[in-house]
């Protein structure tokens, strides 16, 4: 479960591109949400985009974890 630097392959492929964005390393990404008038409605939109993004992962074979920090990734070693 190491770090991969597929961000830039996961945004070429990805339809939903206004909601997931580059973050400071390759092995990273950002989603976010469109501007919302709902908690049910943040909740829909990041369903959407939460879907298209773990289709396209599961096409490159690569797993998704939502979190601060990578549990044993050195930062001097990322792309």
């Amino acid at each position: 479960f190491n770090l991969i630097p597929s961000a830039i392959e996961i945004l070429q492929r990805i339809d939903n591109s206004q909601r997931v964005k580059p973050e400071i390393f390759q092995s990273m990404l950002e989603l976010n949400t469109g501007i919302c008038s709902s908690v049910h409605d943040v909740k829909a939109d990041l369903q959407k985009a939460l879907a298209d993004f773990y289709k396209v992962c599961r096409e490159l074979g690569a797993y998704c974890s939502a979190t601060g920090t990578h549990p044993f990734a050195n930062y001097t070693e990322r792309v």
